[in-house]
């Protein structure tokens, strides 16, 4: 039996001195908090116990994990715990305790973003027989000066900045019970010095080798790239490794009035979200979600006039339906102000829709692939 553990603890100052006042488990990254990223990639490849570890001081995050976090769970009959860390107990420290009753342990970096399969990572580290596995991918490092090769005090050759591919650590890492037991209980321990230890001790480290999209978001400035990332491989990082039970057409219709939304009073149970992207099942006549979102607006709304913004799978928490959603952008012009609305739906200014709390997930991440889009317009006008 194989556990998860999701290394959430520490202060995450260089998030904090670049970025803001948040965690970077709860900074979100394309309209999702990085902690749930990493917690639907579990969640998705089948694991049942996940063990998040947590600095005592970070009450926000705590919260995170007791409500939002275990609604996913639930939904997915799935165990999730929270392990406090006391003291900071490192990259793996944690390990030790969160291995439980299990005979393996996946460790996973709250700040990493991949696509990487991690049950053939654990697959391969059963295979292997080594204490610890190590996931690993090639990065490419620009040296800032110019290289000299030399042969006693002649230069053979003078390369001006040369890349380097080195192989270095995704940051996830599968253990045996034993490597756990090798980690000081109570006491800080980084991952470097457990594999050293073990390489001292006579065991075998072995490197699961991938070339899975992979970003490490450390700082503010590692946002933008990581969203680059997801939106350049959705299919991978969006869409679950378990089918869904659905499909939605999520329209954002835009006009002079603002974004289209959907507002629920919230006193129905299977509704735990106030306001919502308005969307529209996919039918068994329909071929594409853009013949169930033309059916919807009753062909107010051409089909040449959608553009495709991201496509993404959400847990509905209460029917434990696993929805994919295929989000789509247009706009009304005019014409918005004789649109017949539903009374659940309204228009409201787009530099208004983060402030309506609470909102769906699906929102959330209509408007970060919105925002990212509109970025992208400006900079192709710009040039």
């Amino acid at each position: 039996m194989t556990d998860a553990l999701i290394m959430a603890g520490g202060r995450s100052e260089r998030m904090r001195t670049s970025g803001g006042p948040l965690h970077k488990a709860l900074v979100p990254v394309l309209g999702v908090p990085m902690i749930e990223r990493n917690l639907c990639a579990l969640l998705s490849e089948g694991f049942h116990r996940i063990v998040v570890a947590i600095s005592a001081s970070e009450q926000a995050v705590a919260e995170y994990v007791e409500g939002r976090g275990r609604a996913l769970a639930n939904a997915r009959q799935a165990e999730l715990e929270i392990l406090w860390e006391r003291q900071p107990l490192g990259t793996i420290g944690a390990a030790r305790e969160a291995i439980g009753g299990a005979d393996t342990l996946l460790v996973v970096n709250v700040d990493n973003m991949t696509s990487l399969g991690l049950r053939e990572f654990v697959a391969f580290h059963r295979q292997s027989g080594a204490a610890l596995s190590v996931a690993a991918h090639r990065e490419s490092f620009r040296v800032p000066f110019g290289e000299l090769k030399l042969s006693d005090s002649r230069v053979r050759q003078y390369v001006e900045k040369p890349a380097r591919r080195l192989w270095i650590s995704s940051g996830t890492y599968v253990l045996g019970r034993e490597a756990c037991l090798s980690v000081p209980a109570g006491r800080r321990m980084d991952a470097p010095q457990l594999v050293s230890a073990l390489l001292e001790a006579g065991k075998q480290v072995a490197a699961f080798r991938h070339a899975a999209a992979w970003i490490d978001v450390n700082q503010a400035s590692s946002i933008g790239r990581a969203e680059q990332l997801i939106a350049d491989h959705y299919q991978e990082f969006e869409w679950w490794r378990q089918p869904f039970d659905c499909q939605v057409g999520g329209l954002v219709l835009q006009s002079p009035g603002g974004i289209l939304v959907e507002h629920r009073d919230g006193t129905a149970p299977e509704y735990p979200y106030l306001w919502h992207l308005p969307g529209e099942r996919l039918e068994a006549l329909d071929r594409t979600p853009v013949d169930a979102l033309v059916r919807s607006m009753r062909g107010r709304v051409r089909a040449s006039a959608l553009d495709f913004l991201t496509s993404c799978d959400d847990l509905d928490t209460f029917s434990r339906k696993l929805v994919r959603h295929h989000i789509y952008h247009a706009e009304l012009g005019e014409a918005w102000r004789g649109l017949d609305l539903d009374r659940n739906l309204q228009w409201r200014p787009l530099e208004a829709i983060p402030e309506l709390v609470p909102q769906s997930r699906v929102l959330s991440r209509a408007m970060a692939a919105l925002t990212r889009h509109r970025c992208a317009d400006v900079l192709a006008f710009s040039r």
